[in-house]
Formats: C-alpha cells, sequence, structure tokens
C-alpha cells in the first residue's frame, strides 16, 4: 500500500511539474512575443525619427518680380536629420515634368518625364548632405486648360536612402513664379483706387 501511495504522489508530483513547465513555456513564449513586439516599435519609432525633413520650393530663375520671364526650378534642400545616399523625386500634380537633357532624369524617348534623381557630376545617384539643395528644371504643361494659370503648388513623392534604410516622403513645392505673380496682382488691385483720378 505505501508502494502504491508513493507511485500516485509520485505521478501527481510529475503531472504538476508537466503543468508548470508548460505554464512557464507560454509565459516565456508570450514574453518573447511581447519584447519582439517592442523591439519592432522601438525600430519604426527610430525609423521615423530619422526622416528625413526637407524645403521644397520651384523658383522662378531669372523672372522678374512679377513672377514672368523666368524658368521654372525644382529645389530641395535637406534640413535635417543626416545626410542621405539618394534622393529620387516624382512630380504627383498633372502638368508638371522633368524635361529631359539634363542631370538625373532619364533620357528616354519622351520629352517629359515624371521622375528624377539627384545627380551631381554625373554621378547618378549622388548623396545629398544636410543643408545641400537638389535641383532639377522643371516644365509646366496645361493639358485640361492651356488657358489655366501655373499652379502655386506642386505635390511631390520623395524617397530618400540612407545606410540600408529608405524613406517615402509626399510633399508640397510652392511655386515661386505663381506666387510672385499673385503678389503683383494683389499689389496692383490695392494701387488702383488710388491710381483713378478725382473728379472736381
Amino acid at each position: 500500500m505505501a508502494a502504491w501511495a508513493a507511485t500516485i504522489i509520485a505521478v501527481g508530483a510529475a503531472v504538476i511539474s508537466w503543468v508548470y513547465s508548460r505554464r512557464s513555456a507560454a509565459a516565456a513564449k508570450v514574453s518573447g512575443q511581447a519584447a519582439t513586439r517592442s523591439a519592432i516599435a522601438a525600430e519604426r519609432a527610430l525609423h521615423r525619427q530619422q526622416t528625413p525633413v526637407f524645403e521644397a520650393l520651384v523658383e522662378d530663375v531669372g523672372g522678374d518680380p512679377a513672377g514672368s520671364g523666368g524658368w521654372p526650378r525644382l529645389m530641395r534642400q535637406l534640413r535635417e536629420p543626416a545626410d542621405l545616399d539618394e534622393v529620387r523625386v516624382e512630380l504627383l500634380s498633372e502638368g508638371v515634368s522633368f524635361p529631359t537633357g539634363q542631370n538625373g532624369v532619364n533620357p528616354g524617348i519622351e520629352v517629359l518625364q515624371r521622375t528624377a534623381v539627384w545627380t551631381q557630376d554625373d554621378v547618378a545617384p549622388s548623396p545629398l548632405r544636410v543643408g545641400d539643395r537638389a535641383r532639377w528644371k522643371v516644365a509646366f504643361k496645361h493639358v485640361e486648360d492651356p488657358d489655366a494659370s501655373t499652379p502655386e503648388q506642386i505635390e511631390l513623392r520623395v524617397t530618400a536612402a540612407a545606410e540600408g534604410q529608405s524613406w517615402i516622403v509626399l510633399d508640397e513645392a510652392t511655386v515661386e513664379a505663381a506666387r510672385k505673380g499673385r503678389e503683383a496682382l494683389e499689389s496692383w488691385r490695392e494701387l488702383q483706387p488710388r491710381m483713378r483720378p478725382s473728379r472736381k
């Protein structure tokens, strides 16, 4: 009888040990999954913190104060946080493109392209350092309405890469010639009442 009781106690202890080991394994698995999720979240947060910040402008090169007579050039200045190995820009707005015949624009059959890569000294892609500017000539073509004015902003998708990481940034660039033209028109309208001859 004592052997029988000892066997029951040993079997019970084995079952209890097995249950606790299963629970420990399950807890370790849950803990490992939580640690993995936490590491992934931290990596994503770091990636977001390292997202490049640009200043964007479509410059009016050689234009007059009223925004006419110049030619448009897209400028992207890297503001922060670190240097980049590569910068590619895709024009999302309709009616604007990169003319071929300039560095970083694919010389294809099409005269106008929608994408460009930053190229310097015929090296493509070229690095872009914090504070440096990438520039491409752009052209406006008003497909739907040939009488339409130049837009005040264009939308861009920028793909940047550095040290094996990449970022996609959606951005807008103010069109300087359109802004100058609007400001000149507003100034002219303000002067109109003053320019009218007074009636006596």
